[in-house]
């Protein structure tokens, strides 16, 4: 059977069934860890609700990072991209300017507020770096924003400011926008991306978007950023990560 083993620097690894995993991750072990990264080795749980701590977490060391790494093969006929190994460690921070003194192998930085030359430095430093980006709703300040019609901007996303969720079912419209954010990843030299966002099937988005809409959605942002030779991490949902693994590289959450 599949195990969940997290490895924590001070504890060592422990191993959990699946269903157990996110009470181990709940734990005061591991909400204690502050600085530390929680390194999940072979599989994720298949259950659990959509997390988001990005305002919390913003300008420091995420605390405890736990980082799935799905071992299933790339795409065939895939363009070669780089994958955080099982023994990664992370800085997430979506303030701006970048500490890149933390010592860390992986940064995961926001798209907009960063420059080529933010990325350029941390690969001086031997450090890979992943782009954040929202994939599922709509956020007023950003510079593309004026981009995405009223047709498909939905509901408010509670708890954040001048957020909306997107009508992911209109492909014609979603597919464009959020192509050119990955070409602008590109761009700027990162190695992947964290798409957020990508569950809106299980919200209250304002639109009927169904669990099969959700996958056809969540498998094209895959397919798009390995045809530019970029790594994608799952975010949030987690509900779908047995028929979404055979498309994603690894998960954050």
């Amino acid at each position: 059977s599949i195990r969940l083993a997290v490895v924590h620097p001070q504890h060592g690894p422990t191993e959990y069934e699946p269903s157990d995993s996110l009470k181990a991750l709940r734990s005061p072990r591991w909400r204690m860890c502050g600085g530390v990264v929680a390194t999940c080795l072979l599989a994720p749980s298949a259950s659990g609700s959509r997390t988001r701590r990005r305002a919390a977490l913003l300008g420091v060391l995420l605390p405890c990072l736990v980082l799935f790494v799905f071992a299933t093969p790339q795409v065939a006929g895939a363009a070669s991209y780089w994958t955080p190994p099982v023994n990664a460690t992370w800085q997430w921070q979506l303030s701006v300017p970048i500490d890149q003194t933390v010592d860390a192998s992986v940064y995961d930085i926001d798209l907009f507020e960063n420059e080529a030359s933010v990325v350029a430095s941390l690969h001086a430093q031997g450090r890979h770096v992943i782009c954040y980006m929202d994939a599922g709703t709509w956020e007023g300040w950003r510079p593309d924003a004026s981009k995405f019609p009223a047709s498909v901007l939905g509901k408010s996303d509670p708890g954040w400011t001048e957020e909306k969720w997107l009508d992911i079912r209109q492909l014609s419209i979603i597919e464009p926008l959020m192509e050119a954010r990955f070409k602008l990843c590109k761009e700027k030299g990162f190695d992947g991306i964290e798409a957020d966002n990508v569950d809106g099937w299980q919200n209250s988005t304002g639109f009927p978007i169904t669990a099969a809409e959700q996958l056809t959605y969540n498998e094209w942002l895959a397919n798009t950023a390995h045809s530019l030779g970029l790594s994608i991490a799952l975010k949030s949902d987690t509900q779908q990560i047995p028929e979404l693994e055979p498309y994603y590289d690894y998960s954050v959450d």
